[in-house]
């Protein structure tokens, strides 16, 4: 079973549905004809794309950006499935400013990052493709923006570090 470490920012994809369901609610209202009905087509096409997009934001909400399922920690940092990373080869976790990853002039922000450091002797984890909205991945070092995190802190860092090494522990308990 795995193990939440670090959730995304519910703040961002709960605002992402509720304006995709008001969108939903004008395109409903359109296809039910309340605005005339050459407005009916169009209205079922809006409908349609506003609950795809609450859809993926509702993904979005409930996907972690970390977890533990007792070998891996799992990164979230791409579409799809998570990248699993071996627990013996994470030495630890750090806290950065870095770009917020978000396009345009707030891109140019700073905002804090969660830096995982990958042991050196691991050289198939160099070099992973990540989306690059939600991570950097270079040479042993995870960056996961901040921008699509849970609020980033000192004390979560110490939180994750703390959490890393009992996990660490209880795996290689179970394997002797």
């Amino acid at each position: 079973m795995r193990e939440v470490w670090l959730r995304s920012n519910r703040r961002v994809f709960g605002l992402g549905v509720c304006l995709f369901l008001g969108m939903g609610a004008a395109g409903g209202s359109s296809a039910a004809g309340w605005w005339g009905s050459a407005a009916r087509l169009p209205g079922y096409v809006v409908l349609v794309l506003a609950m795809m997009g609450a859809a993926v934001c509702l993904a979005g909400y409930a996907q972690p950006r970390l977890a533990v399922d007792g070998k891996h920690l799992l990164v979230y940092a791409r579409l799809g499935s998570p990248i699993r990373v071996p627990l013996e080869l994470v030495e630890g976790f750090l806290l950065e400013k870095s770009g917020s990853g978000l396009p345009g002039s707030l891109g140019r922000q700073q905002a804090w990052a969660l830096v995982i450091r990958i042991a050196e002797r691991a050289q198939e984890w160099e070099r992973v493709s990540v989306h690059p909205a939600l991570a950097a991945w270079c040479r042993h070092y995870i960056t996961l923006r901040g921008t699509w995190c849970e609020p980033l802190s000192v004390a979560l860092v110490r939180n994750l570090n703390e959490r890393l090494a009992a996990a660490r522990r209880e795996a290689q308990a179970a394997g002797t």
